[in-house]
């Protein structure tokens, strides 16, 4: 946000920071998934479930919101 809010305003900031929400979910599941599987897991298996995880959740969140985006025309 830094460098977006000099370039293309406060506006668009703000924007993108609105609509990104729902993706730093994402990112917050997977780092908690993370955090709690490290140990009974082990290093590769949990690594990949925090990157499966918010892979997962965005589409998720995209297929939804395009779903919904088609329902409307």
């Amino acid at each position: 946000m830094l460098i977006l809010q000099p370039r293309v305003g406060g506006r668009a900031a703000a924007a993108v920071m609105a609509n990104s929400l729902w993706g730093v979910f994402g990112i917050s599941f997977g780092l908690a998934t993370l955090s709690l599987s490290v140990v009974s897991l082990g290093i590769v298996p949990a690594l990949a479930a925090a990157l499966a995880i918010p892979f997962v959740w965005n589409l998720t969140v995209w297929t939804v919101h395009r779903c919904d985006a088609l329902a409307l025309k």
